[in-house]
Parts: structure tokens; sequence; C-alpha cells
């Protein structure tokens, strides 16, 4: 099962949460291991595709920092924000390996500083963390200059795993979630998932042109846990192509402020 960490946990978790996104993205279970790099991959591709080298990108919610270095060199000056200190901190600890990265200390829900425009932003699950989306989506198109570029993930609502999660990551059965996948393992902190059709109202009613969206990232209950991933990606693929997507995890987008 696919695992990710809360933003807003405790500090004194924040290494542990640090080490598990690390983890999450070399797993040894490969469906784990495959509904991360499938969205790592995804974000990644746009990067490369919406970055110019003389404009400014941010991140909001960096984490553990993978995509900051991408994004570092592919735009002239690059920052990251969040509120939990202790992501920034632990950035801190290689910044001098950035060509311009800043580190900025930022509630998306209640932002300071979205009179300080960017051309490109970077919100990968990270709204599914806090308790108001549509405040974040819209800081977000605030933060834009004219023309600007969003790429956004979150989970979907009623997708299996987020179904499967419920149960899987519950206080009662988590050890025993551990003991099968023998890897850190957290719950997932996530306090305000969305639908496809409830963030797509939220994106139209900030303002946003939708120029990209895919949904992306099966889980199988057992079948995942057993090794057999070759046959849920068959499966993944069988479903996208008759349009039945609500089971697959995370719904992304490329937005643009017109």
């Amino acid at each position: 099962m696919a695992l990710q960490s809360s933003q807003h946990l405790k500090s004194k978790t924040m290494p542990k949460i640090i080490d598990l996104q690390k983890t999450i993205y070399n797993s040894s279970n490969p469906t784990r291991k495959r509904l991360h790099q499938s969205r790592f991959g995804w974000v990644l591709k746009k990067i490369y595709k919406y970055s110019d080298i003389k404009k400014s990108a941010v991140e909001y919610g960096p984490g553990s920092g993978i995509y900051l270095n991408y994004l570092d060199k592919c735009n002239e000056v690059t920052f990251a924000v969040d509120i939990e200190e202790i992501y920034l901190d632990n950035i801190k600890k290689n910044i001098s390996s950035y060509k311009n990265l800043h580190l900025l200390v930022d509630d998306i829900q209640n932002s300071k500083i979205v009179d300080r425009k960017f051309d490109l932003i970077l919100c990968s699950e990270v709204i599914e963390h806090i308790s108001n989306p549509s405040a974040a989506i819209n800081n977000l198109f605030r933060s834009l200059n004219d023309g600007g570029i969003v790429i956004l993930t979150t989970p979907q609502k009623f997708s299996i795993l987020e179904l499967c999660s419920k149960v899987a990551l519950s206080p009662i059965i988590i050890d025993i979630t551990r003991k099968i996948y023998k890897e850190p393992i957290e719950e997932l902190g996530h306090i305000s998932l969305l639908t496809s059709n409830s963030l797509h109202k939220i994106i139209l009613e900030s303002g946003f042109e939708v120029l990209e969206q895919k949904k992306l990232g099966l889980y199988l209950p057992l079948i995942a846990e057993l090794g057999f991933d070759k046959f849920i990606v068959e499966i993944e693929k069988l479903l996208s192509h008759v349009h039945i997507t609500w089971p697959l995890w995370t719904q992304c987008y490329v937005l643009r402020k017109s």
C-alpha cells in the first residue's frame, strides 16, 4: 500500500516522516513503489515541459524536497514554501547544492506572500492535508503571474487505496500493516480528500483554465501485498481505457492563469 505522511504532524515526528517520504519512492513492495514513482514521473515531465530558465518557480509543501533539484535546474529562481519549518531546515542542510533556492515559511491557506508573483507553482500531495483546500487553490491563483502554470496533484476521495487505508492504517490494524510491509508506515493524515468533480469545481471557480488532467495509481488489496503488480498495472490500463478512473489513487492537473 502506498503511504504518505501528513504535512501537519507534530514536530517531534518530522524526522520519521522525512525518512518515510524517502522510503516510499524505493519501496520493496512493487505496488507501493509504483504508486509513488508514477506520480513522481508525471510531475517531473510537467516540470520539464512548463519550466523556463528565465522565470521563477515555487513548491508549496516540498516535504523531503524530491522535486526541488529539478525545479532549481529548470528555472531562474526557485522557492520552497512550507508552514512547518522543520521541513525547510532539512532542505537547508543541502542548500549549497542548489543554483538559486530560497526557503520561505508560509501558510498556503492564509498566504502572506501572494503578492510575490511566480511563473510556475508545484503543489503535490498538499491540499488533502489542510482544512481549506479551496482557500489554498485561490491563493495559488493569486500567487501566479498572468499565464502562469500550476502543477497540482492530490488523492481521489473514493479511490480504492484511500478506502482501504481507513482500515489498514487504523490504530488497531496499523501494526499488522507495518509487519506485512516491513517498512516505515504512518497514518496518511488526509483530512480534506476531494472527489474529481469537487476539485474540478474549485479549480474553475478560482479562475483557472485546465490544460491537462490525468488519473493514475491503482491499488488492489491483497494482490498488491502478494507482489502481483504487473497484473494491477494491466487492470489500471483497462480501467483508463474505458474511462473508469474513480478507483485510481491520484488526480493530476496542469492549470493556467489566463
